[in-house]
């Protein structure tokens, strides 16, 4: 009996040898995972980082454009009243033109042709 138990003994420690072969394998595979997740995790929270930026850029933008448009407007109102007043200056000449043609054409009416 103890040839038998020492051959089966044996074929249990080759068995275990080969689980902890097994195990030792599984380890590894179980490392790789890990490796890949912690950069899975990384990049979800790059991408996070990315579109908290992206967020905080837009807002950044929306203030710039909003104080530019501002100070155009600020800059633009001044020569509007200018372009008013010219217009305004404009259009009483035209008037005053047209009141000086009038009158000429009356005059004109009034003397008599002449021959030459």
């Amino acid at each position: 009996m103890d040839q038998e138990l020492r051959e089966y003994l044996e074929t249990l420690t080759g068995q275990v040898v080969s689980l902890g072969e097994r195990m030792s394998s599984l380890e590894t595979g179980m490392s790789s995972i890990d490796t890949r997740m912690s950069s899975l995790e990384t990049r979800m929270a790059t991408r996070d980082d990315l579109a908290s930026l992206e967020s905080r850029m837009m807002e950044q933008i929306e203030k710039t454009e909003t104080r530019l448009l501002t100070a155009f407007h600020q800059s633009a109102r001044p020569m509007e009243i200018r372009v008013r007043n010219v217009a305004a200056t404009a259009t009483g000449a035209d008037e005053r033109l047209a009141l000086l043609e009038e009158r000429i054409s009356q005059l004109e009416r009034r003397l008599p042709l002449s021959r030459n």
